[in-house]
């Protein structure tokens, strides 16, 4: 048997070796080249960048939609998600400090540890809020804001603190107030709703406005909102005083209703009273009236005759109600007094 040569299989080896090394070359130069596909999940919108710079999906849409995205591998192409479609929720709790979390029970407030706001009463709230928002200029928004979250935190804090100014620490604490406002047509003034929430999401949105961050607030919501730890006691007394008002008020309505009930009953009954003792003297008078009506044409007709029948029917009527008949002589006084005057 021939024995090989050493020589020719180290080249054999090292040929093998470098078909070996060609192919996952070039499988890892596809993998690498595939590697900038990417896609964009539904909900989302894609920005897709080349070495930084926005390549737009035509001249009026810039971002892409959700599906699959075609690009160069990073870092030479990167696609960048925005949930422009979703609404954000943002927590603020700068301003806002639970009774049970607050530190010790003292005249004093840290603004380090515990925050609050300056109502137009020269009062003191503490809120706790969620700022909702949406993206709706993904381009600006990636490019112009480094973070989002503390840029509308600061500026919803400002919206919230000029806008608590202007209302009691009452009306804050309610988070509604109403107000006069002019009357467009002249006249009365009319009474509008205000509500803490809308007025701070709008000023929210001015502000942001101006410094064109691509973000729309599309939502403010108070879950919490009451006056500092200090005045605790005051505020439950107060709520139970109301607490107590309402119920005596509340007694007093139906007390009042069952009264009134009671009245509108009684002025039923005496206007059907009425009405049926109006309709009988009606009824009588009529009577009265068709019996005249007819005694007057028989005595238009007939006189005489008429004057001695009704001359004849009345002594009849006064005679069958005589209870007693006395004669007196002719030429003799006769004096008529009551029976109870004789025997007094």
């Amino acid at each position: 048997m021939s024995r090989r040569k050493p020589g020719k299989i180290l080249f054999q080896g090292v040929d093998a070796g470098m078909k070996l090394f060609h192919i996952a070359a070039l499988v890892l130069i596809a993998l690498f080249w595939l590697s900038g596909i990417g896609s964009v999940k539904p909900k989302n919108v894609g920005l897709l960048t080349r070495f930084g710079k926005l390549i737009p999906y035509s001249e009026e849409v810039p971002q892409r939609g959700p599906g699959f995205v075609l690009a160069f591998p990073y870092p030479i192409d990167q696609l960048v998600e925005i949930p422009a479609e979703e609404e954000q929720r943002l927590l603020v709790s700068d301003v806002w400090a639970s009774w049970e979390q607050a530190g010790a029970d003292t005249n004093a407030i840290d603004p380090v540890t515990e925050g609050y706001c300056l109502t137009g009463d020269n009062n003191i709230v503490q809120a706790n809020v969620v700022v909702k928002y949406k993206i709706t200029n993904p381009s600006v928004f990636h490019f112009d804001i480094s973070d989002a979250e503390t840029m509308i935190r600061s500026v919803f804090l400002a919206a919230l603190s000029e806008t608590a100014a202007t209302w009691s620490g009452d009306q804050a604490v309610r988070t509604q107030r109403v107000v006069e406002v002019p009357n467009p047509a002249g006249g009365e003034p009319i009474l509008v709703q205000e509500s803490l929430s809308q007025l701070a999401a709008e000023r929210t949105q001015q502000k942001l406005d101006r410094i064109e961050c691509g973000i729309t607030i599309t939502g403010v919501e108070f879950t919490g909102m009451h006056y500092p730890r200090h005045i605790k006691a005051d505020i439950e007394n107060l709520q139970s005083t109301d607490i107590t008002n309402q119920a005596r008020l509340s007694q007093a309505q139906k007390e009042a209703n069952a009264l009134v009930s009671a009245a509108m009953r009684e002025v039923d009954n005496r206007l059907t009273d009425a009405k049926n003792f109006h309709l009988a003297v009606t009824t009588e008078a009529k009577n009265e009236q068709a019996q005249f009506l007819a005694l007057y044409r028989e005595f238009c007709d007939r006189p005489e005759q008429t004057w001695q029948r009704m001359y004849a029917e009345t002594m009849e009527q006064i005679w069958s109600n005589v209870g007693k008949l006395r004669v007196a002589p002719p030429n003799s006084r006769i004096i008529l007094s009551d029976e109870e005057e004789v025997q007094q």
